[in-house]
């Protein structure tokens, strides 16, 4: 319902919704109920490119770090976080599936099925979300479909020559390696130096999409949100410890882009604030341990930037994360 709720009609098909809104500029407007929303800009962008527009050594501030309880799509109501970053836990083509049959043409209403993290980002800022799936430009052609979809391990993929799903597969969003593939990775990995490890990192890409309105609020606000995934462990059969290397780099990867798109975006807007989840954790079932220290890396590395970082607890508070929170301070 929230769909029809902003556009004035249900969601059928692609090529219903495409020809019932009109996108201009940053702007979608239902051609049903003349409603329009702020979808924002969508940026897919490398580790690398979010790196190269911020100089760390320029700040001498001091990060903080403080769990949050509450419920996320809430949080993005509040007048307080109007321009805050928000990271939400998505698959690689930075939508919401549910599981890997699901395609885009099967629509994002579907999403309030969902009552996890993610979508709940995605529902709170309606428009950005209509315009992933919908009229994101992707090779040439607008909007993602079963066979053209946005892909933030393609970069890696490159490297690793999987061009043709030699290593692995990735459907809708999911990533599923082979036994043998993810071998060949693990082992790749562990041979790396610093210097390899952290160049492979720079590779993977996230879906940031800028200044987009809070949608299920009356007042207009605007916010940013980072849509991150992490390999769906829980999904597969191969044996979770064989997933460390591979999950751990993009859990790396993922923590690091949250962190430099929040810094980028503090220095556009001079909010500091960035909400965290724990992405990779419950059904995609990467190790808590893995998570908290990709988390502790970009806490590190941007030590002397006064970001303003939240981690998320839903409904009561975690003690494993209360307690990380302490340990850092």
């Amino acid at each position: 319902m929230w769909f029809r709720n902003l556009m004035g009609f249900n969601e059928i098909n692609p090529l219903q919704v495409q020809e019932n809104i009109a996108i201009d500029g940053e702007l979608m407007t239902s051609l049903v109920n003349g409603k329009s929303y702020q979808h924002g800009v969508l940026e897919v962008p490398t580790l690398k490119e979010l790196k190269n527009r911020i100089d760390l050594s320029v700040f001498d501030g001091s990060i903080k770090i403080t769990e949050i309880i509450g419920n996320v799509r809430a949080l993005h109501c509040l007048r307080d976080n109007e321009n805050a970053m928000f990271q939400a836990a998505s698959q690689f083509n930075m939508l919401e599936m549910i599981s890997p049959s699901v395609t885009p043409e099967m629509g994002v209403d579907r999403y309030e099925n969902d009552h996890t993290q993610g979508p709940a980002c995605a529902i709170a800022c309606g428009a950005g979300t209509i315009y992933r799936n919908y009229f994101a430009p992707i090779n040439g052609k607008n909007g993602q479909t079963s066979e053209n979809q946005i892909d933030g391990l393609e970069e890696i993929g490159k490297f690793f020559g999987n061009d043709k799903s030699a290593l692995w597969k990735m459907q809708n969003g999911y990533c599923f390696p082979t036994e043998k593939g993810l071998k060949t990775i693990s082992e790749s990995i562990r041979k790396m130096k610093t210097q390899e490890y952290e160049a492979l990192k720079n590779l993977l890409k996230t879906g940031i999409q800028w200044n987009t309105e809070v949608t299920n609020f009356t007042q207009k606000q605007l916010v940013s949100q980072i849509y991150c995934s992490a390999l769906p462990i829980g999904y597969s059969n191969i044996y979770s410890g064989d997933w460390k290397e591979f999950a751990s780099l993009v859990l790396d990867a993922t923590y690091e882009s949250a962190f430099y798109a929040a810094t980028e975006n503090y220095q556009k807007t001079g909010c500091p604030i960035l909400y965290l989840t724990l992405v990779g954790g419950g059904v995609f079932q990467n190790e808590l341990s893995w998570i908290l220290s990709a988390i502790k890396s970009s806490l590190e590395k941007f030590k002397n930037v006064p970001l303003d970082v939240r981690m998320v607890s839903y409904g009561k508070s975690n003690p494993v994360i209360s307690d990380f929170v302490k340990g850092f301070r």
